[in-house]
C-alpha cells in the first residue's frame, strides 16, 4: 500500500513539474508572438480652439519628423477651459529601437503648433515576464527531479534474523 502511495505521489510531482514547464513555454511563446508597442500619453491644461492632435515619429532626435503615426486627427476631448489626458499606442515599432516623437496640436483654423520631442523604446519582452518564465521553468525542473529521486522509505533495510 505504501509503495502505491509513493508511486502515485511521484507521478503527481512529475505531472506538476510538466505543468510548470508548460506554463513557462506558454509565457515565452505568448510574449515572443506579441507585437511590441510604445504607449504615448500627454496631458493638456486648456484646449481653446483645439481640434485635435497629431503625433510624428523619427528615429533621429534631430530628424525631420515627417512620419505621422496616427492615421486620423486625434480629436480634442476637453472643454476649452479645461485640459484632458490622452493616450495613443504606436503599434508599428521594432523591438530595441528608440523612437523620438513630436506632438502637434491642430486648431480649428488649421493653425498647428509642434511641441517638445520625447522618446520611447520598444521592448520585446518585459523583464518581469522573463523572470516569471525562468521561475516557472526552475519550479518545473525541481518538481521533476524530486519526483525521480527514490523515496528513502522504499529502500528500508530490514535486519536479517539472528544467526543461531
Amino acid at each position: 500500500m505504501y509503495w502505491q502511495k509513493t508511486i502515485s505521489s511521484s507521478r503527481f510531482l512529475t505531472f506538476l513539474g510538466l505543468l510548470w514547464l508548460l506554463l513557462s513555454l506558454i509565457i515565452v511563446g505568448t510574449e515572443f508572438g506579441r507585437q511590441p508597442t510604445i504607449q504615448i500619453s500627454w496631458v493638456t491644461e486648456t484646449e481653446f480652439d483645439t481640434a485635435g492632435f497629431n503625433i510624428y515619429r523619427d528615429t533621429d532626435p534631430n530628424g525631420s519628423f515627417t512620419h505621422q503615426v496616427n492615421e486620423q486627427l486625434i480629436p480634442s476631448q476637453a472643454e476649452p477651459d479645461s485640459g484632458a489626458s490622452y493616450q495613443f499606442t504606436d503599434n508599428n515599432v521594432e523591438p530595441g529601437t528608440i523612437y523620438y516623437y513630436r506632438l502637434e496640436d491642430v486648431e480649428f483654423n488649421n493653425t498647428r503648433e509642434q511641441h517638445d520631442i520625447f522618446n520611447g523604446e520598444a521592448t520585446s519582452i518585459p523583464p518581469n515576464i522573463i523572470f516569471l518564465a525562468i521561475a516557472s521553468a526552475i519550479t518545473g525542473i525541481f518538481l521533476i527531479i524530486i519526483s525521480l529521486r527514490p523515496s528513502p522509505s522504499a529502500h528500508k533495510h530490514t535486519p536479517s534474523s539472528p544467526l543461531p
